[in-house]
């Protein structure tokens, strides 16, 4: 069983793939094999909102599907930095 000591120093981010050699001793013989570990991400960059206030306007005779305002928000993803943007 391999089990990680410190989970802080693995982030997707920055690395996808690690390799661990892994060696055994018995009586004095050792043997050695490697071992690949595909990273998997799970997503622990929370989103920034591009302001931090948004303040709009709804009026009472407003029809349906009336564009409001947009709401953007940036979030990190795999080292690149995407921007959203919302219809409200």
């Amino acid at each position: 069983m391999i089990e990680v000591q410190n989970s802080d120093s693995i982030d997707y981010e920055t690395t996808q793939h690690m390799r661990l050699i892994i060696a055994a001793v018995s009586q004095g013989v050792y043997a050695y094999t490697t071992v690949w570990v595909n990273l998997v991400d799970i997503n622990d960059n929370a989103p920034r909102f591009t302001q931090d206030k948004y303040v709009t306007k709804v009026y009472e005779e407003q029809q349906k599907y009336t564009f409001v305002t947009q709401v953007s928000y940036m979030e990190v993803i795999f080292a690149l930095i995407w921007l959203f943007h919302l219809n409200v």
